[in-house]
């Protein structure tokens, strides 16, 4: 499904500044979460290294051993605590993330045909989990995938990164399609087109493509009588437009899936893809879907720090400012927790990470070279760091000079 760092990138169209400034962490998510049905609570995230299972008060997650981008079992507890959403199955080959050259041909990680696989965990505390796995199939590039998993958050962000360095290709292919197994008979998938009206579909027999896609977030949902549930897919606001949806059955594919067709091309630089996984018990909210958009793309997800322990305000400075060369970026946080420091442009787009994961209170600092995330040096003229962590979000001007 979601097929879930950030080195080579689509065209960026995010967010306005002003939508930056607007979206505050924790209030925005807190309102988020309880319309979704679930608590803002104080949780824990236990990672088990021999058994490879992440496991919050809302989901519990299965890695495969043998091959580490295969999740065979994703548990939604609100939804039930004993049913899987997903299923092993080793003649197909596929699983949560799958990514696809095209519609009916196996993607860069094939379960039959891995040659290499790792899984490790990068950061781990009580409330947020990281893990990346990197994994290689038979004349395939390199799939390296970062998970990040966030106490009591019925969701989960995914960033998967085709490193073409590796191996390049030439094929039109479909970088990942969200998929689950048909637990009920009923069966949907939803969106919002370009004019924001919601559509609402059932799946083809043979893969098949949707235009107009808004490119916000795609909802599969299932039902049977009083009980559904809904997964929901959420995208950066970096997904280029024109993009359309395939969806259906594949030759390779056990069950009904939905994702975005990248165009066809020349790859030979790694490429990563985003997303946020949601799962949610009111399959109607698709209100607080786009709520939780806009969230995503604030980056005030990163957050689950009660109210009460976020303390003081953020501290973040720049130095030199203006800068030619390099840019000293310190920041201070009240409290231990999640964070992301980007810089942005004039127009709000995103056009270097410098930082994101779990961070503990106090001082840190890091250097930016000016150079963006494909590795290009920025052009002088006005920029922004941006730092969204506990306590709050900070945005900074610098200046670069030729």
């Amino acid at each position: 499904m979601l097929a879930f760092g950030r080195r080579a990138r689509v065209p960026l169209t995010p967010p306005d500044m002003r939508t930056l400034l607007r979206h505050k962490l924790l209030a925005a998510l807190l309102v988020v979460v309880a319309a979704l049905g679930g608590s803002a609570h104080a949780g824990t995230v236990a990672v088990d290294t021999t058994s490879r299972i992440v496991e919050t008060s809302r989901l519990k997650i299965l890695f495969d051993h043998d091959t580490p981008d295969f999740l065979p079992q994703i548990f939604f507890k609100d939804f039930s605590q004993t049913l899987p959403l997903t299923t092993y199955n080793q003649v197909f080959g596929e699983f949560w993330g799958q990514s696809f050259k095209g519609t009916s041909r196996m993607g860069f990680s094939q379960l039959l045909s891995q040659v290499s696989g790792t899984w490790q965990v990068t950061s781990s505390n009580a409330g947020f989990a990281e893990i990346v796995t990197t994994t290689q199939s038979v004349g395939q590039p390199v799939v390296s995938t970062t998970y990040r998993f966030f106490a009591d958050q019925p969701f989960f962000t995914v960033d998967r990164t085709i490193r073409f360095s590796t191996l390049s290709d030439t094929a039109a292919y479909q970088p990942y399609a969200e998929r689950i197994s048909e637990l009920y008979p009923y069966r949907a998938v939803r969106w919002r087109d370009s004019t924001g009206t919601l559509v609402q579909r059932g799946f083809c027999i043979t893969p098949c493509v949707e235009s107009g896609w808004d490119r916000h977030w795609i909802e599969q949902y299932q039902q049977q009588g009083g009980t559904q549930f809904a997964i929901v897919t959420l995208y950066p606001a970096s997904m280029p437009s024109g993009l359309k949806l395939v969806r259906g059955r594949g030759t390779n594919t056990q069950s009904t899936w939905c994702g975005p067709l990248v165009p066809a091309g020349m790859h030979a630089t790694d490429a990563t893809w985003s997303r946020m996984v949601l799962f949610s018990t009111n399959v109607d909210r698709v209100a607080t879907f786009d709520s939780l958009y806009a969230v995503y793309n604030a980056g005030t997800y990163f957050t689950d720090v009660p109210a009460g322990e976020r303390g003081a305000d953020l501290s973040l400075s720049l130095s030199p400012n203006p800068a030619r060369g390099a840019t000293r970026i310190a920041w201070s946080s009240p409290a231990a927790g999640a964070y992301a420091l980007e810089v942005i442009d004039v127009a709000g787009r995103r056009i270097a990470t410098l930082g994101a994961g779990w961070a503990e209170a106090g001082a840190h600092a890091v250097e930016w070279n000016g150079r963006d995330d494909a590795g290009r040096t920025t052009r002088p003229g006005l920029y922004f760091v941006r730092l969204a962590a506990a306590g709050g979000t900070r945005i900074t001007r610098l200046v670069r000079t030729s």
